[in-house]
C-alpha cells in the first residue's frame, strides 16, 4: 500500500476487515459525504475540556473494553468514530485494533499529532503506512502526520483548524487514513458507554 496522500485508494481496500467492513469509497466520496453531514475531520489533540464541549454538542465517548478511559477512549459524530490514546498510553495500537480489528493489519497504528508536543489531553490515532509515519516521525513543526494526511499544514495558531480549510478530498483522507473510521467498519461490541 502507498503513502495516505494516495486518496483514490479505496478505504475498504485500505482496510483489512470482513463482515461490517463499510462499502468501498475513494477519500473524495468520504469527505463529501463528511461535508454533507457537517462533520469535520478530527482534531489532532483534545483536552479533557474539549471533549466535554463536544459531548455537549452532540458527539458521545466511549471507553474501549479493557482499556482505562484515561489512557485511551472513542469519539463518535456523524457516523464516524474517533480513537484518541493518552500520549503515555503504551497500549494505544491494541486500543485502536480492538475497535478497527484487522484495520492495521500491515500498518503502523500512529498518532495525528507527534506525543511529544502534547503536555495535556489525548492525540487522535490511525493507521498509516509504516514508510509514511516513519517519513513524518522526526517531524520538529508539530504537524506530524498532520500535513501527510490532510495534504496541508495545520495554523500554528490553532493546530486544531486545517489551514485555509479543506476539499472534500482532504476531509476524505481522514477516513481513508483510518483516523476517522465509519460506524459500519468498526467492532462495536468493543465500545463501553459505562
Amino acid at each position: 500500500m502507498g503513502s495516505v496522500a494516495n486518496s483514490n485508494v479505496p478505504v475498504g481496500q485500505l482496510g483489512k476487515g470482513g463482515a461490517g467492513m463499510a462499502p468501498i469509497m475513494t477519500a473524495k466520496q468520504h469527505g463529501m459525504a463528511m461535508q454533507r453531514a457537517g462533520v469535520k475531520p478530527p482534531e489532532p489533540h483534545v483536552t479533557t475540556a474539549d471533549v466535554k464541549r463536544k459531548v455537549d454538542n452532540g458527539a458521545v465517548q466511549y471507553g474501549i473494553r479493557g482499556v482505562d478511559r484515561s489512557d485511551a477512549f472513542v469519539l463518535v459524530r456523524g457516523g464516524y468514530a474517533t480513537v484518541y490514546a493518552h500520549p503515555g498510553f503504551k497500549g494505544y495500537r491494541s486500543a485502536y485494533e480492538a475497535i478497527a480489528p484487522g484495520r492495521a493489519s500491515g500498518l503502523d497504528v500512529d498518532h495525528l499529532r507527534p506525543k511529544s508536543t502534547v503536555s495535556d489531553g489525548y492525540v487522535a490515532l490511525g493507521s498509516i503506512s509504516a514508510s509514511s509515519n516513519r517519513s513524518h516521525g522526526s517531524d520538529v513543526s508539530g504537524s506530524g502526520m498532520t500535513g501527510k494526511v490532510f495534504g496541508q499544514t495545520r495554523s500554528e495558531a490553532n493546530p486544531s483548524a486545517i489551514a485555509g480549510g479543506a476539499t472534500a478530498e482532504q476531509y476524505g483522507r481522514a477516513v481513508t487514513s483510518g483516523y476517522m473510521l465509519p460506524l459500519s467498519a468498526i467492532n462495536l461490541s468493543n465500545l463501553d458507554r459505562s
